[in-house]
């Protein structure tokens, strides 16, 4: 993920529970797992944050597995709460191993935080991590959903904690400004997510020969319309 999350590392899966359908995520992670059926999957977590997914598929007995994301606070917090499994703190795009994957998961929204110029750029190297006939899974914020929540505030309440998230779009971005408060402080983080057009994500995968296997929909989101996008792919067509 992005370094503007350092501040919000302690309270991120509070967070990203309010705005991701996790149960969905999850159950689709686990079926897709379940289908390869082999245990010795290596596994590659792109933009792991604390490790929240990472833990449940380790924890599932899938221990080739190993999560990087580029906030310090973020692998520090993950490497505390599992030291067995590989956390890494690098940028995707200077991540270097000699290493082939089976799977490269892709979650809560790290698509959307890769701008225009580097997202062909972003699967491309994926093809290039992955086994002939690697598995990609990965979520999308939908365009018409960040559409609808532009220039919009949310106010959301977990246990002590509040979270109020401003929004303001210019073009096909939109900027986030998240107060997130609880008893004994507060703080602002600012980040952006890009808008895409599954038209034009799908265009990039066909490019870099990728096969759609599956895509669902999720509409469990601060507004009740279709929101999200889950993709499995393969690199090959199986």
């Amino acid at each position: 993920m992005l370094n503007k999350y350092n501040k919000l590392a302690k309270y991120y899966y509070e967070y990203t529970s309010i705005f991701n359908n996790n149960k969905l995520m999850y159950k689709i992670i686990n079926k897709t797992l379940q289908q390869i059926n082999n245990k010795k999957l290596k596994i590659l977590d792109v933009g792991c944050g604390t490790g929240e997914v990472t833990q449940k598929i380790f924890k599932r007995g899938f221990h080739k597995i190993t999560g990087i994301d580029k906030s310090f606070s973020m692998i520090e917090i993950a490497r505390k709460r599992n030291r067995k499994i590989k956390f890494i703190r690098i940028d995707f795009f200077k991540f270097s191993t000699r290493k082939k994957f089976d799977v490269i998961i892709v979650t809560t929204d790290v698509i959307n935080h890769i701008n225009k110029q580097k997202i062909n750029d972003f699967f491309k190297k994926c093809y290039r991590l992955l086994k002939y006939n690697g598995i990609i899974i990965f979520d999308i914020n939908l365009y018409q959903y960040l559409k609808n929540i532009s220039n919009k505030r949310f106010i959301k309440k977990i246990n002590n904690s509040t979270i109020v998230w401003d929004t303001k779009r210019f073009g096909n971005i939109l900027y986030i400004y998240l107060l997130f408060k609880t008893n004994k402080n507060s703080f602002l983080e600012k980040y952006k997510q890009y808008m895409y057009s599954e038209a034009y994500i799908e265009k990039i995968l066909k490019y870099n020969k990728f096969y759609i296997l599956s895509k669902k929909y999720d509409y469990k989101y601060i507004i009740n319309k279709r929101s999200k996008a889950f993709y499995i792919l393969a690199k090959n067509n199986i």
